[in-house]
């Protein structure tokens, strides 16, 4: 696959401070509540301390975690503004019948991660129509092994292909937890959920490998290649502070 001539312009950089305008302007919505604000279903303390100051650390406690969770999102909002601009000019070439985006992995990267990021925007709303706290999850794995499986397809790196073939598998295991639950089905769900979640985290250090073998490579790939990777490993970072 040579290089496709992807070049950078002044219109790409307006649209990506656009979307993360609009990837900022969501996160900010999703400022924690106050701290007196955090309910607790049962409160234990020693004897001899005073329930409501202990009450309070917690709530504080708490709450710091979550401001700090929230100022993160806040900072990774270019990451997942780039990942949306990614999909809006994937978008726009279609509808100008001007191909050539996506076609390396890179691009491809960046829609799998706009993808993502648009059912996790959606997911409480998805809770609260079904009224279920599985079925939503089921639909987000069901969706995304779909997309990384079309994904696998359209790529034409080997390399890439085993590398997202994780993913798909990760997911669809995910996927396939929940309909078991809902059968007679002699499969634990459990199991089938770790092996999904170890599946869907191998992914990112199998494209860690694929990167090393691009740079040996890195005249076959456009910027946008690139821009898409460094999206992952910035997807993959926050999630992993966020985690922590």
């Amino acid at each position: 696959m040579h290089a496709h001539p992807n070049r950078l312009t002044i219109a790409h950089l307006l649209l990506w401070t656009a979307t993360t305008g609009v990837a900022l302007a969501y996160l900010l919505e999703q400022r924690p509540p106050p701290a007196k604000s955090i309910f607790f279903a049962s409160f234990i303390t020693q004897a001899g301390q005073d329930a409501e100051a202990e009450m309070a650390k917690a709530q504080q406690k708490i709450h710091r975690r979550w401001q700090t969770n929230y100022q993160i999102g806040l900072a990774a909002s270019p990451v997942y503004g780039a990942a949306l601009a990614g999909a809006v000019l994937a978008t726009w070439r279609v509808v100008t019948w001007r191909f050539g985006f996506p076609v390396q992995p890179g691009h491809w990267l960046l829609l799998m991660i706009s993808s993502l990021s648009l059912l996790l925007v959606i997911h409480p709303s998805m809770q609260r129509l079904l009224q279920s706290q599985d079925a939503p999850d089921f639909m987000m794995a069901t969706v995304m092994a779909g997309i990384v499986a079309g994904v696998i397809i359209m790529i034409g790196e080997p390399r890439w292909r085993c590398a997202l073939g994780l993913g798909a598998t990760g997911f669809g295991l995910l996927s396939l937890a929940y309909i078991a639950s809902l059968s007679s089905a002699p499969i634990e769900p459990p199991g089938l959920i770790v092996v999904g979640v170890l599946a869907v985290a191998a992914f990112p250090v199998a494209a860690l490998i694929c990167t090393a073998a691009d740079i040996a490579e890195r005249g076959r790939f456009d910027l946008f290649h690139w821009i898409g990777v460094a999206t992952l490993f910035g997807t993959v970072t926050h999630v992993l502070i966020v985690r922590a």
